[in-house]
């Protein structure tokens, strides 16, 4: 018997974040592949070192829906749930985050094409941006941001893609100078629809006021323009529709016992 937890960071402020998580794991829940799938979170209930008392199975699966690998994948949720008197007794493998599966960037890519086709901005006039969170207390908490960004450069789908931070440099506020006087299409590689996509990125870009206001082109905000050039800040990464793939695409490749390479057993450790 194998249970699916679903690791979010969470929100103790905005509910519609954790409802998101939650949401998901009731539709995975529905497909009947897992004895059961349950969300948790670092900041809401049940709280990572909480979960384990909701297993009832010995086998348990833990995918972060969370963009990298860092700070909360790597040191946070694996401390969090040794801290259950449970932990010991069961079988538990937290695989890698759903930010570094190869699916992210087709769904990157695809967002791109439907923006620059619904709102008529040549992509050979367009610089994509590609916005993570960042934070200076792991090392390796930018790498999957700057990997996604190097893997469109890659593809040629735009004039150039740059990458840029909430809490490092280079910032968000940076994008506007990068740009020049080209389009700009802001992808926020985040979970949730909360603060830092409805708020934060597009003020940050100059935009004040002016957030939070969906387009008619599936979840985009309302294109701005200013000076001839348009910005356009598409819904968070998180929300796609395919993220319940990714997630079971992990979680299905570790119960087949053909784990992802960087996959983290601590189930003995």
């Amino acid at each position: 018997m194998t249970t699916l937890i679903i690791a979010a960071h969470g929100s103790r402020h905005d509910t519609s974040v954790n409802d998101h998580v939650r949401n998901l794991a009731r539709s995975l829940r529905n497909s009947g592949r897992f004895d059961d799938v349950v969300a948790t979170f670092h900041q809401g209930e049940p709280s990572f070192d909480e979960v384990l008392g909701q297993v009832s199975s010995t086998g348990v699966i833990v995918v972060p829906l969370m963009t990298s690998d860092g700070y909360y994948s790597d040191v946070v949720l694996p401390r969090e749930l040794r801290r259950h008197p449970r932990f010991a007794t069961l079988d538990v493998h937290i695989t890698t985050p759903i930010g570094t599966h190869p699916m992210i960037l087709d769904m990157v890519a695809d967002r791109v094409a439907m923006l620059a086709n619904g709102h008529l901005l040549p992509l050979a006039e367009t610089v994509i941006g590609v916005v993570g969170h960042g934070t200076t207390r792991h090392e390796q908490s930018r790498r999957s941001t700057e990997e996604l960004g190097r893997k469109i450069e890659r593809l040629g789908i735009a004039a150039k893609t740059f990458t840029a931070f909430l809490d490092e440099e280079p910032s968000v506020q940076s994008l506007r100078a990068r740009t020049g006087n080209r389009h700009l299409i802001v992808i926020p590689f985040l979970i949730s629809d909360g603060y830092h996509v409805r708020h934060d990125i597009p003020e940050r870009l100059g935009f004040s006021g002016a957030a939070a206001k969906p387009s008619s082109v599936d979840g985009a905000q309302v294109p701005i323009e200013r000076g001839g050039r348009w910005t356009i800040v598409d819904r968070p990464v998180g929300t796609d529709r395919r993220i319940g793939d990714v997630v079971m695409a992990l979680a299905t490749e570790t119960v087949s016992c053909r784990m992802p390479q960087h996959t983290v057993a601590v189930g003995s450790a």
